[in-house]
């Protein structure tokens, strides 16, 4: 309710939405190198959270394009079924694969079930990246590589990976998601870091400007909302307040 009434202010027609991470179904053991134990609590991965989830964005009509969280590596068949019937209930726009926190890559979708659920309904796929080897953003690329007719969209600018935007023109089927994208120029005024790009993140506005002419047809977007309300004072590094209205300001319109 509050992202739509920040959608009607800011007159943005859609989103694209999905439910956050949870961990009902795997308790993410912090002292044992991150091992998932299965909790019980579910029958198969993201399904309390999806499911009250899909319930929600009925209550606003088509405002909200639900995208639902899975995992390729538990239970594949069974959570490919449940997302069928699902869909029969409530209409699917895509899927959403949270990657660290589940310990899974682009590159784990290969061989399952859930690519030929993507082809059969022509469902767009959206990937977490990071700067961790389950989020490396090159995963995207390799799996598209074997999967061309399926569109593939690499969350969060692929945290500006050099070798990623070098490449990701030439792939035809990969999105970029710029989301949250205040948040990532401020953290990157502050990484230093040869393996990404060289733009000038302490100007948002040469950043979108300068992604729009990299991929002009392919990017996307978007807040992250409620990642909104973080970003870093360029100055010192410090967390300060930000907003979906400020966010709007660098939507590039073509």
């Amino acid at each position: 309710e509050d992202l739509v009434r920040k959608m009607d202010k800011e007159q943005v027609n859609w989103s694209i939405c999905f439910p956050m991470s949870s961990f009902f179904f795997s308790v993410k053991e912090m002292f044992m190198d991150y091992q998932l134990i299965n909790s019980g609590m579910e029958k198969i991965p993201f399904e309390i959270a999806n499911k009250y989830f899909l319930m929600e964005v009925r209550m606003f009509g088509d405002r909200i394009l639900p995208f639902i969280n899975f995992n390729p590596t538990l239970l594949a068949k069974q959570q490919c079924a449940q997302i069928v019937e699902w869909s029969d209930e409530f209409g699917l726009y895509g899927l959403k694969l949270p990657t660290t926190g589940n310990l899974c890559s682009a590159l784990d979708l290969l061989g399952t079930p859930f690519v030929s659920l993507a082809e059969k309904f022509n469902w767009p796929i959206m990937v977490h990246s990071g700067r961790d080897d389950k989020s490396d953003p090159m995963n995207i690329l390799k799996f598209s590589e074997r999967h061309s007719d399926i569109r593939i969209c690499a969350a969060h600018s692929a945290r500006y990976s050099k070798d990623f935007w070098d490449k990701v023109k030439f792939y035809r089927n990969v999105f970029v998601d710029i989301s949250p994208f205040l948040l990532s120029c401020s953290d990157n005024v502050f990484q230093k870091s040869e393996t990404i790009i060289s733009l000038d993140f302490e100007s948002p506005a040469k950043v979108i400007d300068n992604l729009f002419d990299m991929l002009p047809d392919r990017l996307l977007w978007g807040t992250d909302e409620p990642w909104t309300k973080i970003v870093r004072d360029p100055k010192n590094g410090s967390l300060v307040g930000a907003s979906y209205e400020l966010e709007k300001k660098f939507k590039r319109v073509q």
